[in-house]
């Protein structure tokens, strides 16, 4: 299995990064599951290209997103806060679902 997480930097991707650390090997033919992480700061999540480049290029069994914006609190009363919470909590799922 080929697993591709997409928000590997948030805190729930470095659980899962930590909790799957031990069914994953350097060894491809030996590990029971495969992994990539990315995250915002390795590619624009909101391009669909860049995220099809991505996904065509390491051919996942299955996407993982958990990437989000979870200061929820800043986002009502700050314009950028709620535009960047809007691009993580709604954008980037559509791209993933289209790509």
């Amino acid at each position: 299995m080929k697993l591709l997480i997409v928000g590997g930097d948030s805190l729930t991707g470095l659980a899962l990064r930590e909790l799957l650390a031990r069914f994953v090997t350097d060894t491809p033919e030996q590990a029971s599951i495969g992994c990539k992480f990315v995250s915002s700061a390795d590619l624009n999540l909101l391009q669909k290209m860049d995220v099809a480049k991505v996904v065509s290029q390491y051919s996942p069994t299955l996407v993982i997103n958990v990437a989000s914006y979870s200061n929820l609190e800043l986002s009502e009363s700050d314009a950028a806060a709620a535009r960047l919470c809007d691009e993580q909590n709604s954008l980037v799922p559509a791209v993933l679902a289209e790509v």
